[in-house]
């Protein structure tokens, strides 16, 4: 099995690249890359040594399994009085600034 050096920052990339069938041959091909060595050498960070199989692991990686929906975020817009204070324009009510 062939073996490559992959730095911190892109681990999980090419992790999940080398798990999903869609994609496994190409990360593959890459990572074996002059393109890959040159690239590399640009990270100084800590490195992963990945042996490289011959064939795609047999597991099933959904596309939403990879990362956690953000927590929703209400921003609404406040208008200010001509007095300087906060006003809600759902609620038509000034609040002051403290």
């Amino acid at each position: 099995m062939p073996t490559v050096t992959i730095s911190a920052q892109w681990v999980d990339f090419f992790t999940l690249l080398l798990l999903k069938p869609g994609s496994f041959e190409w990360a593959q091909s890459f990572l074996q890359s002059p393109a890959w060595y040159a690239l590399n050498q640009l990270f100084t960070s800590n490195t992963f040594t990945f042996s490289l199989p011959s064939s795609s692991p047999s597991v099933i990686i959904s596309d939403f399994s990879c990362f956690e929906p953000p927590d929703p975020v209400c921003l609404e817009l406040l208008e200010e009085d001509a007095e300087g204070d906060a006003i809600d324009p759902s609620a038509g009510q000034a609040t002051s600034k403290m």
